[in-house]
């Protein structure tokens, strides 16, 4: 591994980190700081993380997904804190679900984008999250609470994917199986030739049209 490598690499994490901390830092309070560093420490210790476990670059600039327990250890009480300073810190909010749901505490992520939306009730995707946590918490059946958001996340986004996978379900659960190949169909229309959810969504629709026969 060349010493220019490596210095590349440090530079898209550090590129990664300034990109997601800046608008932290130009919002108002001392806590901003917090959340500053929280972020920082979140991506540095992801793209860090990443390339050195599996020795792909192009991994150091991912944020907030892909993660694991370890790269959160410090994070989630950073968050935890943040938010008790300004509970109107939507940023804050929305950091602290998605890290939850990396940890598998789908209870406090769903509470974490419930205060979220109250912050921004116009983010499909803040909806979508809250209904994917709700899902989680209920086994993978979704509830009328999630459907609701679901619904919502469609409202102010039609192409939303999350939302039109999981209401798939909703719709199959009610026996409504030609809105649920309408759902997924459209989400296989939009699929990349090479995605890798496209033989699930091929297999359920197959499913469902020969069971309306």
């Amino acid at each position: 591994m060349s010493a220019l490598f490596i210095v590349i690499v440090a530079l898209i994490v550090l590129a990664a980190a300034v990109f997601a901390i800046w608008p932290v830092l130009r919002c108002a309070g001392r806590g901003r700081f917090v959340l500053a560093a929280a972020v920082l420490l979140f991506v540095v210790g992801i793209g860090a993380g990443a390339y050195l476990t599996l020795g792909r670059p192009a991994l150091a600039v991912r944020t907030l997904e892909g993660t694991n327990a370890h790269d959160l250890a410090g994070l989630v009480p950073l968050l935890v804190k943040r938010v008790h300073q300004d509970p109107g810190d939507l940023r804050a909010w929305t950091y602290l679900g998605r890290a939850y749901v990396t940890l598998g505490d789908n209870n406090n992520a769903a509470r974490a984008f419930a205060r979220a939306i109250a912050l921004d009730a116009s983010n499909a995707e803040l909806y979508s999250a809250y209904g994917e946590s709700l899902v989680a918490q209920s086994g993978g059946a979704v509830p009328p609470e999630a459907e609701a958001a679901f619904q919502k996340a469609l409202t102010i986004s039609p192409k939303d994917q999350a939302a039109r996978y999981y209401l798939g379900f909703a719709y199959v659960a009610r026996g409504d199986k030609g809105k649920a190949i309408a759902l997924w169909q459209s989400l296989l229309d939009e699929a990349p030739p090479d995605a890798k959810y496209r033989q699930e969504l091929e297999m359920r629709i197959a499913a469902l049209s020969r069971a309306k026969k």
